[in-house]
């Protein structure tokens, strides 16, 4: 799990066991069976078909922290059907894990936050109003998938093969682009900070790719890359502004090349943003899939037997490999005056 997703996610699960007030119901809940009194009367439903609402919609990420904190129950409608006949050290142990999560696990997340990236939305805005803004890129990988370093590279040098693309046409410095965070767990991910207007136009380049993607959802990656990168907005301004003169043909075709290279080199890596992942359409971890030879093959327990085997063998032949002993010198002896006997008789 990515820090920024585990972040994302403990803010999630807290709140939720905040707000629909699961701690105070399972209080009651727990204090009725000490005092013997009916169990139903400190059971409330809404309570609890407010907080399944909010749990339909978890993620993996949310999925597992419930796991990790002990807390799985609460996703499970057998578990909440059986609550009033179960003993109360059931109930007692939930309420434990509830209150541990949401009075230490913000805490762990506060210690994990990262400038640029995990601040606040006042912050967000207060760098904006400084002139800057950060991007992210997410590098897709599956269970038992890792990108090799060539994808990382080519990662790296799209985005910044674009922005200094933008950077040109909006006439800005493009030496203001740096990484501020870099991220790993079930995915890879890449934290730029950079100019805001640079960012703002990178963002909608982004969208545009996206969008196009979804367009030619019928074939693999690899056979529209030249397509969709060709077909950005951005182009079409590159060659508006060498028609008005504001470039000359060689800039232009500089720059035609330069964002070409770097949209079809974030194709190739299959990169999504979060800007792609808010879209109401197809998944990007389904169509912007990488291209194999960008993806280490994964470590089976077959090839892993296969390897130990022929170093195992690799050291009996070396064991075997010593010298003869007394037996096979007179053996190798008695062939030796054979041969020599069948060439004299010839």
């Amino acid at each position: 799990m990515r820090r920024q997703a585990f972040l994302k996610a403990v803010e999630t699960v807290v709140t939720d066991l905040q707000q629909t007030e699961l701690s105070s119901m399972f209080s009651k809940f727990l204090e009725s069976i000490r005092k013997e009194t009916p169990s139903a009367n400190a059971f409330n439903f809404r309570t609890f078909l407010d907080y399944s609402l909010r749990a339909q919609h978890y993620s993996s990420a949310e999925k597992q922290i419930l796991d990790i904190m002990g807390l799985t129950d609460l996703l499970n409608p057998e578990w909440w059907q059986s609550l009033s006949q179960k003993e109360a050290s059931s109930a007692m142990s939930v309420l434990r894990s509830m209150r541990f999560t949401t009075e230490f696990l913000p805490l762990l997340a506060h210690m994990l936050e990262r400038d640029y990236v995990d601040q606040t939305a006042a912050e967000s805005k207060e760098l904006m109003e400084q002139g800057f803004d950060t991007l992210s890129i997410i590098l897709v990988e599956d269970h038992g998938q890792r990108s090799t370093p060539d994808r990382l590279i080519l990662a790296l040098q799209g985005v910044s093969e674009i922005y200094q693309a933008i950077a040109t046409i909006e006439g800005e410095s493009h030496t203001d682009l740096s990484v501020v965070a870099i991220d790993s767990g079930s995915d890879k991910s890449f934290d730029f900070l950079g100019l805001a207007k640079v960012m703002a136009i990178f963002k909608e380049t982004l969208i545009a790719i996206w969008d196009r993607r979804v367009f030619h959802r019928n074939v693999h990656v690899s056979m529209c890359m030249q397509n969709i990168a060709e077909s950005l907005p951005i182009i079409a301004q590159i060659h508006q502004l060498k028609e008005n003169g504001a470039l000359s043909p060689e800039q232009a075709e500089l720059l035609k090349r330069q964002t070409i290279n770097g949209a079809t080199k974030l194709l190739e890596v299959g990169a999504v943003s979060p800007e792609m992942e808010l879209e109401p359409s197809l998944s990007p971890r389904a169509l912007m899939r990488p291209e194999p030879k960008l993806l280490a093959a994964p470590i089976h327990e077959d090839r892993q037997s296969g390897t130990a085997q022929y170093f195992k063998d690799d050291a009996e032949e070396d064991e075997d490999s010593g010298e003869l002993d007394e037996e096979q010198i007179k053996e190798l002896e008695q062939k030796l005056k054979l041969a020599r006997k069948r060439k004299t008789t010839k």
